[in-house]
């Protein structure tokens, strides 16, 4: 684990080079496929706390090794039986297997986080090298914990992608059906209103809720197909035997 770790976020709709003219540096605006080898571009750099995910044979070698950055665990609840059930459930749950439990160590002075898989992001080695030669690396995990973080990885990387309407039943797809039908319900009648709310308004405020009746027809298009697929896979459903 390694604290103050730089993270540099690329943004595809702002990018600037840094160009040396007359002995001074200015920038101006690149367009994503005028990007060439070795561009100097100005960037935003975030720092945060990160863990490393690579293998521990890779890190002994691998030019770049992986992180996943680090975020505080919120722990607001007031009673102990809560405070427990969230953190049992953060820890043991495959629910969201992007994300994985550390627990914190007020000795080491670190607190609980959550390591986002979802947010990995590469590093030189040496840099991380270096970085540790002047305390940056502040824990390591047990041998029961790199284990476990190995095993929600491999849950992460080879979760098998179930469609929709591949594994419900016809009881299942029943409840959906419903479940799609009375939210296109409440999206048309919300649309209804907005309707007339529209019809009565104008500058600003009409354009804003014309905004929001296309964002409703998108909705209540997608709800509509959603249902017509729930629908259709009714008459392939399968079912225990």
């Amino acid at each position: 684990m390694f604290i103050d770790i730089p993270v540099i976020g690329v943004s595809l709709s702002s990018l600037h080079q840094v160009v040396e003219e007359n002995g001074s540096l200015r920038t101006s605006p690149v367009e994503p496929d005028q990007l060439t080898d070795r561009m100097v571009l100005l960037e935003q750099v975030a720092i945060t706390p990160a863990i490393v995910i690579s293998q521990s044979c890779d890190a002994e070698r691998a030019p770049r090794l992986m992180l996943a950055p680090l975020s505080g665990f919120k722990l607001d609840e007031k009673e102990a039986e809560k405070k427990w059930k969230k953190i049992s459930h953060a820890a043991t749950s495959l629910g969201e297997p992007k994300n994985i439990y550390l627990p914190g160590n007020p000795a080491l002075g670190i607190s609980r986080s959550l390591a986002d898989f979802g947010l990995a992001f590469t590093l030189p080695r040496e840099f991380l090298v270096e970085v540790a030669k002047r305390g940056k690396r502040t824990a390591s995990l047990s041998e029961h914990a790199v284990a476990f973080l190995q095993f929600r990885l491999g849950v992460l990387l080879t979760r098998l992608a179930q469609d929709d309407f591949a594994w419900p039943s016809k009881e299942d797809l029943e409840i959906r059906i419903q479940d799609l039908t009375e939210q296109i319900a409440k999206a048309e009648k919300k649309k209804t209103k907005k309707t007339a709310d529209a019809d009565k308004a104008s500058g600003d405020e009409r354009e804003s809720l014309m905004a929001d009746l296309t964002e409703l027809d998108e909705e209540i298009a997608y709800l509509k197909s959603t249902k017509e697929q729930a629908t259709a896979a009714l008459a392939t459903a399968d079912e225990l035997e």
